[in-house]
């Protein structure tokens, strides 16, 4: 696989995962992006005032093979779902 195959694993990884809303008064979404030759991972929930706010964001790290992309989405998934009594409202 090439590093977009990767990405596009990813990002279909992420669209199972949040097919639906984890919380349900509380909507979230998650947002890869690309810096420092690697690919990171931004957590986000929606404050009552509509706004987004970011919760966790996962560093970026080389995409080499499919364990590393999920060891970055287990590893985000993990710490958002960890600090949801924390999330802003």
């Amino acid at each position: 696989m090439t590093l977009m195959s990767y990405r596009a694993l990813l990002d279909k990884k992420i669209n199972e995962a949040f097919c639906r809303e984890w919380h349900p008064q509380r909507r979230s979404r998650a947002e890869v992006f690309d810096a420092d030759n690697g690919t990171g991972l931004r957590l986000f929930v929606q404050r009552r005032d509509g706004s987004w706010v970011q919760v966790h964001k996962e560093p970026p790290v080389v995409l080499e093979d499919e364990d590393d992309v999920s060891d970055l989405l287990a590893r985000g998934l993990s710490a958002f779902l960890m600090k949801h009594p924390e999330w802003p409202r």
